[in-house]
């Protein structure tokens, strides 16, 4: 997404963008900063949005560095955390061939590898770990392609107990053609409410970051509520919840 389109979001950044903080019903991302948190160290928040791990990240280490591509975005992160004096606020592109980013003992990237495009996808991965000192942790989420497909699984099911026929329920929740007639799913890149979306596997995850000298240290799911999917699912969709991947990574 180019930067003036979430320049224009930022307005309307919770009703269009899941917030994680709001969503993570464990509190799992919170459990992870807490866990690798150090008043003598390092952290950025790349992709940092309204700001709302800011005051967790500030109580956790030395020093932070928020970075966002949008110019707005941080105009109102910062403002929600003016009283956090450790916290410095940073225009950057991740995508960048050269982006000036701080070295890091820990790095939060919460839903930001989300491009269609993979030379854009690498460079962000690539400039991430780049970004990180040696032995030092990335707690990355992404999308999954797993839950995803799971998900439509569910709309069947939905659908079935609804009355709808068998064949009608299929094709409404695994449709041949997306939105613009492309292959659904193919590379992993599947709609999010109206936008194309990158959506990992696990596995693949786990063989990515490898290239980028990023060894897993652990891997589990983000779970959500079923709002997060459906506008108004039923009583009886309960667990399993739909998910995102979750993952902490270590520098080599």
């Amino acid at each position: 997404m180019r930067e003036e389109r979430w320049d224009e979001v930022a307005d309307t950044y919770e009703q269009e963008v899941l917030s994680v903080f709001d969503h993570d019903r464990d509190g799992l991302v919170r459990e992870k900063i807490r866990d690798y948190g150090s008043g003598s160290q390092v952290a950025s928040d790349l992709g940092c949005g309204l700001g709302k791990f800011l005051p967790e990240l500030s109580l956790s280490f030395g020093a932070v560095h928020a970075c966002d591509y949008s110019a707005r975005l941080l105009d109102k992160a910062s403002r929600a955390n003016a009283a956090l004096a450790n916290v410095s606020f940073t225009k950057v592109d991740l995508a960048a061939a050269s982006p000036r980013l701080p070295r890091v003992d820990f790095s939060l990237c919460l839903n930001v590898l989300l491009t269609t495009t993979l030379p854009d996808r690498l460079a962000m991965l690539g400039n991430i770990s780049r970004q990180l000192k040696r032995g030092g942790h990335l707690v990355l989420v992404v999308p999954s392609l797993e839950s995803a497909l799971y998900a439509n699984a569910r709309l069947v099911q939905w659908n079935l107990r609804s009355g709808v026929s068998p064949a009608e329920a299929a094709s409404a929740g695994f449709p041949d053609e997306d939105l613009d007639g492309t292959e659904v799913a193919r590379g992993g890149i599947v709609y999010a409410g109206e936008l194309k979306t990158k959506h990992f596997i696990r596995e693949e995850l786990i063989a990515l970051a490898e290239e980028f000298r990023l060894e897993t240290v652990s891997l589990e799911k983000l779970e959500y509520t079923w709002d997060t999917e459906f506008h108004e699912p039923p009583d009886w969709m309960g667990e399993p919840f739909p998910w995102d991947w979750l993952a902490v990574f270590r520098k080599r």
